[in-house]
């Protein structure tokens, strides 16, 4: 299908009305794997003596891996928290719950917006 869209002289013309995306420095995907082995590792080793709270433990220390492997990538945390908890809380007054899904036969539709 692109090449035949190429053959017939088609191609990506940026106009004034695309949004502009800057370019980003993103983190290596492969840093991903550590924070999955952390929670591997500390789940494995604390489940005998803590039990079901290893596996609590095991995620605190899977998410504080990924801020200190990410921290320079996290440019306004206020910002992203502030505006998911607004998000969150208007979802909650118009459908009376944050999330809620909705089958409509075809799909399931997340309610409260795209993200």
């Amino acid at each position: 299908m692109i090449r035949k869209a190429v053959a017939n002289g088609e191609h990506f013309e940026h106009r004034a009305s695309d949004p502009n995306i800057p370019e980003r420095d993103y983190p290596h995907p492969i840093t991903g794997l550590l924070p999955l082995l952390v929670v591997l590792s500390v789940s494995f080793l604390f489940h005998d003596s803590l039990q079901q709270y290893a596996l609590i433990l095991a995620l605190l220390g899977g998410c504080i891996c990924i801020m200190l492997i990410n921290f320079r990538h996290f440019h306004n945390m206020n910002k992203a928290i502030n505006e998911g908890d607004y998000r969150r809380t208007n979802c909650d007054r118009q459908y009376g719950g944050s999330g809620r899904f909705r089958n409509d036969g075809q799909s399931i539709t997340r309610l409260c917006g795209s993200s």
